[in-house]
């Protein structure tokens, strides 16, 4: 233990040493010396489970690097001016607060408690092998994230027993972040936002303005319950995943019969199902909004046992090709229009 001596490194030295042994030291440099710190367990109190040291308390222009070494839980004071490396198999858990804007760099992991207390976060300089972030919100507590997230990977819980908590987005930077949102979580997004993020969990997501991300793919969205927004009249050609699909008064929603088929449809809008003869085992079933589908083409086409049309008002426009249900397809519930020719 140092204590509080001052100590130059001859040129081209490079001295590596535990934390506690240069804590109020100041390391000075002729040439290019180097002093890099370890912080591992036995720089622990006896008897703590958490690191509580003041790193800004190492003076000098020796200093290139703080190397975490094992699993560390540190609750203490960053230094602004050096970076922190978190070594291979390895592990940092810290305040969220306290590693935002820093730069934290290595093959290790990150463990960020309390994200929620962070307003803007900026998370874009943690450049380890993953980050791992928990926010965990107290009853009545509504959340909005915003900033840079960087690589975060953010699970939500909240400590409500009863009433949902809303979850948003502000003016954020998504990077490469993933999600997971707990019971009682309702993360309410637009759709665009969140392309290509993976969102999982027990929770709820809302997805507004489907309608403006025509050609998406839902597939990274897997929560137990998704919602989708269709807002305004248009065509979709992309993939719903497990999404539900709700529909604006006025909105009409285009898609192929084998988009649709199987989806939950609801709202006060309407649906337009195309290309029945390419789902023939088609199930509309859930639909619970207007729904015409339309048979077209030249080739016949015969649908299923198992194919339901709910209330569908089919329309059949094919020219030259027969249509046909199988015994015990479900049509009692539909209406036909043959238009002439067909």
């Amino acid at each position: 233990d140092l204590g509080n001596a001052v100590v130059t490194l001859s040129d081209e030295v490079n001295l590596t040493t535990n934390l506690n042994a240069v804590l109020g030291s100041t390391i000075l440099s002729t040439g290019s010396a180097e002093l890099k710190v370890v912080i591992d367990e036995t720089d622990l109190d006896p008897g703590a489970s958490e690191l509580t040291a003041d790193l800004s308390t190492i003076y000098g222009d020796a200093l290139s690097s703080f190397n975490v070494v094992g699993d560390v839980i540190f609750s203490g004071t960053m230094n602004e001016a050096v970076s922190l490396n978190v070594s291979e198999g390895s592990s940092l858990t810290t305040a969220a607060s306290l590693a935002n804007g820093k730069s934290i760099k290595g093959l290790g992991s990150l463990i960020l408690t309390d994200v929620q207390d962070v307003t803007e976060l900026n998370f874009g300089s943690l450049d380890v092998s993953e980050v791992l972030g928990y926010a965990d919100l107290t009853a009545g507590e509504n959340y909005e994230i915003a900033g840079d997230l960087g690589k975060l990977q953010l699970e939500i819980n909240t400590s409500e027993a009863d009433e949902n908590q809303s979850v948003t987005l502000g003016e954020a930077n998504l990077n490469t972040a993933s999600f997971t949102i707990g019971p009682r979580i309702v993360f309410d997004v637009d759709t665009t936002s969140v392309v290509g993020h993976e969102i999982d969990g027990a929770g709820s997501v809302i997805l507004q303005n489907l309608n403006e991300a025509p050609d998406t793919d839902l597939s990274d969205i897997n929560a137990t319950k998704v919602t989708a927004k269709f807002e305004e009249t248009g065509t979709f050609t992309g993939n719903l995943n497990t999404a539900a699909v709700e529909i604006s008064d006025g909105a009409v929603m285009t898609l192929s019969a084998k988009i649709a088929s199987g989806v939950i449809f609801s709202g006060t809008g309407s649906l337009l199902v195309t290309e029945l003869e390419n789902a023939t085992d088609i199930d509309l079933s859930n639909a619970d909004v207007q729904v015409s589908a339309e048979v077209s083409g030249g080739d016949n086409a015969v649908f299923s046992s198992i194919s339901d049309l709910g209330s569908a008002e089919l329309k059949i426009t094919n020219t030259s090709g027969n249509v046909r249900f199988s015994d015990g397809a479900s049509i009692s519930d539909a209406s036909f229009e043959i238009s002439t020719g067909s």
